[in-house]
């Protein structure tokens, strides 16, 4: 699936980047998995890429947080085990008229899992950032991956998926994200 030019077709979302339960993944260390995050979100900022963040409760009432690396995104308290299921944010995703969408979250087995089955499902062409993704244990999240993929979502990762999108690496695109691209590897830093 080309991406080179379809910028303005994509959105990106993210389920429960919420402290605790980010600090819960067994797949990948949590810092690795927000660095990934944080660069993702930075580059969609720069290039204009709507960016949705749901989240759950974790006790009733309590407030709902997301990790800083989403400092200023809203978060879509969901109470379906997929996003697009969710009325609040799968309208707010469908408003946008988008029609690719990059997946990321925890954990890989339910939030992630039906957020990809859902927008498959309604026809989205989905990618997911495997980078973005924290799961239970790593064979559950494989059998979630695997579930994936037949669906026919493409995985895929923060670099792969951002230059895809860039027809060029000196141009506005490529530039904000082959710096962003620095900043995840720590390319030119000693």
């Amino acid at each position: 699936m080309e991406l080179t030019g379809r910028i303005n077709e994509v959105a990106v979302l993210y389920a429960e980047l919420q402290a605790p339960i980010v600090q819960s993944v067994a797949t990948v260390a949590p810092e690795t998995l927000t660095h990934a995050v944080a660069v993702s979100v930075g580059m969609a900022r720069e290039l204009g890429i709507p960016l949705f963040a749901s989240a759950v409760e974790l006790a009733p009432g309590a407030p709902v947080e997301l990790i800083s690396e989403l400092e200023g995104h809203l978060a879509h308290v969901r109470r379906t085990p997929g996003m697009l299921d969710d009325p609040g944010i799968g309208d707010a995703v469908r408003a946008t008229s988008r029609k690719i969408l990059a997946i990321g979250g925890v954990s890989s087995e339910i939030a992630v899992l039906h957020s990809v089955l859902g927008a498959r499902r309604l026809g989205f062409e989905v990618h997911v950032l495997v980078d973005c993704c924290g799961g239970l244990s790593a064979r559950t999240e494989g059998a979630a991956f695997e579930q994936m993929r037949q669906a026919g979502a493409v995985m895929s990762s923060v670099s792969s998926f951002f230059t895809a999108l860039a027809p060029a690496i000196d141009d506005e695109v490529g530039r904000v994200v082959f710096a962003g691209l620095a900043t995840l590897w720590g390319w030119g830093t000693t």
